[in-house]
């Protein structure tokens, strides 16, 4: 909310992965690039970082000022990415 600027690009780079290199989980090697970036240029907020942490769990259905209010937002983003 608040954003003036909004961008997407494409990183095309791949990162290599071996174990202790502080991946939660050894699998998620496989999915370390290339990858689809969106940037804006609104405030992160606190609240924001916690509904992140939160993953599928809306704090904000049912709000109608809220891209939330349907129960997408930001989860929406895994299945893009």
């Amino acid at each position: 909310a608040g954003a003036r600027r909004f961008a997407l690009f494409a990183d095309g780079r791949s990162h290599p992965s071996r174990p202790g290199c502080g991946l939660i989980d050894e699998r998620l090697g496989a999915w370390q690039g290339p990858a689809a970036c969106a940037f804006n240029d609104a405030v992160f907020s606190d609240a924001d970082f916690e509904g992140i942490c939160r993953v599928g769990a809306s704090g904000k259905r049912g709000d109608g000022s809220k891209i939330g209010q349907y129960g997408l937002g930001f989860n929406a983003t895994y299945h893009l990415s």
